[in-house]
């Protein structure tokens, strides 16, 4: 194990523009072959606070999210009785407000980002 960040050759696969950035494909030692970001929804920003109205950061476009991974309604429940470890957080009513929408801003899924953009499909291991 190293202290410090560490550094190993690489090589470029491939490079596009997208809008004002450079999506660079590259493979080396130690990267994973997959990796995706995940980004609450929009909405969901929204329902723990309405007054706020647009998310206080930028989300990509939702069609970069070709990634979605389905889950029960045992798992949404086990996230949304998770929410307990931020009442420090959150009032009482954004809690209501998150688990009342939860299932319809959810929609069955939890959209990721691949930083391939050629990734797709409903598992991330695959």
């Amino acid at each position: 194990m190293t202290d410090g960040p560490l550094q190993v050759a690489g090589q470029v696969l491939s490079t596009k523009r997208v809008g004002a950035y450079h999506h660079l494909t590259l493979v080396a030692p130690g990267v994973p072959e997959r990796l995706f970001y995940m980004y609450l929804p929009a909405e969901s920003f929204r329902m723990a606070n309405p007054e706020r109205g647009a998310p206080p950061l930028l989300l990509p476009a939702a069609k970069y999210f070709t990634v979605g991974v389905p889950f029960t309604p045992a798992d949404l429940d086990a996230s949304l009785n998770a929410l307990a470890c931020h009442h420090t957080q959150m009032s009482p009513e954004a809690v209501q407000r998150i688990r009342a929408g939860s299932a319809r801003v959810w929609n069955g899924k939890v959209a990721f980002v691949p930083a391939s953009l050629a990734t797709k499909g409903d598992d991330l291991f695959r």
